[in-house]
């Protein structure tokens, strides 16, 4: 069979019930601090001292106790949506008081970003950008099929013909098939999606998920021969999984990951009737070399286009310097063979007298990081900066808007909301953080986290689920730092501030806080209330309208 290359096809689909505009009169629940131009980062001798795990003769060790209140009300959750107990007995975990003081900490203390976020490659579909490639009349894809041979994967092209829903039934003597909602689905409408024909050769049918106005599927013809194959890299291999199975979950390569077959030899595949090979979409390209290989595959004709650029390349430079930062250095990690044990241990809180509030409903869904108008900065005015442009960056570090109040849910449960228990606003509890061997400055650093470089009675920390809708607001009532030693006390926070100033080259404190006084007025959660807190409406389709009006998450943030 002859691959129909006189297609005619739309890409450009109607804009049915878009709106023209969209108000302003709404805060996004999230915004970002910016990025800082300059970094934190250990001096050698420092980090040759902690990877030896050599004690500081200025080391301290002992803990960090901390009395938190609720303002609103929170939810650790557990499986059940209750927050997490034992016996009815209800506690939060440290693990999630250690991730909302860490989170803070990143960002007073420098911290390289690039270090807690993953160097991922999206994706996208989008017919109305002409970088979109996928939807050229020239039609880049190919059509072929995925398969693997001792652990390596490759893609045989093939030709391939298209057939109407109304050609399909009739052949195949089945009804409904254009509506089915997944390729599962419909190809649980066949006796057998592999044809053999009288003359030996095979076919394959090729489904995707249901699309309207969608009027044809193809059918695609198996290679007789399926050596000289081109290879799929493990680079391209792990971009294709992050997008299909982490990105978005993708219900067509869901269905044929259970059949795709780790063959021993390419005669093995035949012999097993081609039962273990994937029919797919992809685009070849040139490597460094000089080699033909598979760039991306997907399964649709039109499939989500991998990004050039992956995450941190909209970093400035001063972040892609090699190094120990103060987070990693106080907290730990590991990254491929290299780690680091932390120094604090964050002790699970357990709460007296636990007061339950009724179950709460709510649709927790929010843009992805692709979302660009709200996850790069937006720097030229009419222009929207996107994941193919130069010279945009991250917009930051995210964090949640504080509000004065806490939503009540409005939702039906349902596949596609979250139901949880919170626990009361006026909660008290509180929590200990031991440590060992920190730096005077590394401990001034904790204290910074704690309570907002001194500002604990106007900011306040997030905690648990319902951020967005003002659950979790969490304010320090007081803390106090007991030493294991008989030390006189010090000004820790007074050493953090210093070593910041000296390291990092600000003129003094009032610089410092300025670089990062967009935290501050976050956790504060001083705005106008005459907005409402709210993401845009998906059924609206605010969504497109802000890409298509080129509006940012400035139009929509209250700083």
């Amino acid at each position: 069979m002859a691959y129909n290359n006189n297609r005619d096809r739309n890409f450009h689909p109607q804009n049915n019930n878009q709106p023209r505009s969209i108000t302003k009169d709404f805060f996004n629940p999230y915004t970002f601090v910016p990025l800082s131009d300059k970094v934190f980062l250990l001096d050698s001798d420092e980090k040759e001292r902690l990877a030896q795990d050599v004690p500081f003769k200025d080391g301290n060790s002992g803990s960090i106790t901390i009395d938190f209140e609720s303002m609103t009300p929170f939810c650790v959750c557990g499986n059940d949506g209750m927050s997490v107990n034992l016996a009815n007995s209800f506690f939060i975990p440290g693990t999630s008081l250690k991730g909302m003081i860490r989170n803070v900490f990143e960002i007073v203390t420098l911290s390289n970003i690039r270090n807690g976020v993953a160097n991922n490659r999206y994706s996208m579909r989008d017919l109305r950008n002409n970088s979109y490639e996928l939807k050229s009349p020239n039609h880049p894809q190919k059509s072929g099929f995925l398969f693997q041979v001792n652990g390596k994967f490759y893609i045989k092209e093939c030709s391939c013909e298209k057939y109407t829903y109304k050609e399909i039934e009739d052949e195949e003597k089945i009804t409904g098939l254009k509506f089915c909602k997944s390729a599962k689905d419909k190809y649980g409408k066949l006796k057998n999606y592999i044809i053999e024909y009288q003359d030996g050769s095979f076919s394959m049918w090729f489904f995707s998920g249901f699309m309207n106005n969608k009027k044809h599927e193809y059918l695609f013809d198996i290679p007789k021969r399926l050596d000289n194959s081109i290879p799929l890299h493990e680079k391209e291999y792990d971009d294709f999984i992050f997008i299909h199975e982490k990105e978005n979950e993708n219900a067509s390569w869901k269905f044929w990951k259970r059949k795709l077959k780790n063959y021993k030899t390419i005669d093995d595949i035949k012999r097993d009737g081609y039962k273990g090979i994937v029919p797919c979409f992809f685009r070849t390209k040139t490597n460094d070399k000089g080699e033909t290989c598979v760039k991306d595959l997907g399964f649709s004709f039109l499939y989500r286009q991998p990004y050039e650029k992956t995450i941190h390349d909209f970093l400035p430079s001063v972040y892609h310097q090699e190094g120990i930062d103060m987070t990693q250095a106080v907290f730990g990690f590991v990254k491929g063979s290299e780690s680091l044990k932390g120094r604090v241990q964050f002790g699970h809180s357990f709460i007296k007298n636990a007061k339950i509030e009724k179950k709460q409903t709510f649709i927790m869904g929010s843009p992805k990081p692709t979302y660009y108008p709200f996850y790069l900065e937006q720097s030229r005015p009419n222009v929207l900066q996107t994941y193919f442009s130069n010279g945009t960056r991250l917009s930051g570090f995210k964090r949640y808007l504080i509000q004065e109040k806490a939503s009540a849910g409005t939702e039906k449960e349902s596949k596609v909301t979250k139901s949880f228990v919170p626990l009361s606003a006026n909660t008290k509890f509180t929590v200990t953080i031991n440590f060992h061997n920190l730096k005077d400055y590394e401990l001034g650093a904790l204290i910074a986290a704690i309570t907002f470089c001194n500002q604990q009675s106007t900011c306040y920390h997030s905690l648990g689920l319902a951020k967005a809708m003002g659950y979790g607001k969490l304010r320090v009532i007081d803390y106090s730092v007991n030493l294991s030693e008989d030390n006189k006390q010090k000004d820790f926070y007074r050493s953090f501030i210093t070593k910041m100033c000296d390291t990092v080259h600000f003129k003094n404190e009032e610089e410092y806080l300025r670089s990062i006084s967009y935290l501050f007025k976050i956790a504060s959660g001083k705005y106008n209330p005459q907005k409402k807190v709210r993401y845009p409406i998906l059924n609206n389709k605010e969504f497109e309208t802000i890409k298509n009006q080129k509006l940012s998450l400035q139009d929509f943030a209250p700083y």
